[in-house]
């Protein structure tokens, strides 16, 4: 009787994991939403800022590690201040920033605002500082084994040559976002996978995979501050 009921104890609590699983694989992604609740959409101009104000620090902008090129994406100290605003580009966007009467339709036209297409969470995506015409990139380990984010990479074009180029958010606990290196835009690439966060080297923040402290953030739509 008792070797019954173990049985079925575990039987009951197998099924029961397997159900959430197949619960998770089949719920639909959810939106990337802005502070105002607003979807994020392709083509529009958003700044990326970080969740918890303070000593958390602020937006994103551009520097030189070295004082030379390339320039990587640091974080400002001062949280008030919002940094360079940034768009994002979908694998199929054919430009990843068009001018207004002529913007691409990408995905089902149900998804899609006036702008471009609805961001989600966990999708392959390029990050573009509106003024610069590069996409970020994560950059190649330095002696350390430190990878920091740099631009230079070219928006689109999924593969092999690209997949370093490639980024997602992700929801990060209740309240606010972070950003994730894992591409999956290439079946046969050997990737890397970690968090972005800040890694502090000559008293500048500087965004870098991070193994253990992502940066947590949220979206503010540009021209709303």
């Amino acid at each position: 009787m008792i070797i019954w009921q173990t049985w079925l104890i575990s039987s009951i609590s197998l099924l029961v994991l397997i159900l959430k699983a197949q619960s998770s694989i089949n719920a639909p992604k959810q939106a990337v939403l802005d502070l105002d609740g607003q979807k994020l959409e392709s083509g529009l101009d958003y700044y990326i800022l970080a969740a918890v104000g303070g000593a958390a620090g602020g937006g994103l902008s551009l520097s030189s590690r070295n004082g030379t090129f390339p320039v990587d994406v640091v974080q400002h100290r001062n949280y008030r201040r919002h940094g360079k605003s940034v768009n994002f580009c979908l694998p199929h966007d054919k430009n990843i920033r068009l001018p207004m009467s002529q913007e691409t339709a990408i995905g089902d036209q149900d998804t899609l605002g006036h702008h471009g297409a609805i961001i989600y969470e966990s999708t392959d995506l390029n990050i573009q500082f509106s003024d610069t015409p590069a996409v970020w990139k994560l950059n190649k380990a330095d002696e350390l084994g430190r990878r920091f984010v740099t631009i230079g990479g070219i928006a689109g074009h999924p593969g092999q040559s690209t997949v370093n180029n490639w980024f997602k958010i992700e929801k990060f606990g209740v309240y606010g976002y972070k950003i994730v290196h894992c591409p999956t835009v290439c079946d046969t690439c050997k990737t890397v996978c970690g968090d972005l966060g800040i890694t502090i080297r000559n008293g500048r923040r500087w965004l870098a995979l991070s193994k253990h402290h992502p940066l947590r953030v949220v979206f503010q739509r540009a021209g709303t501050i």
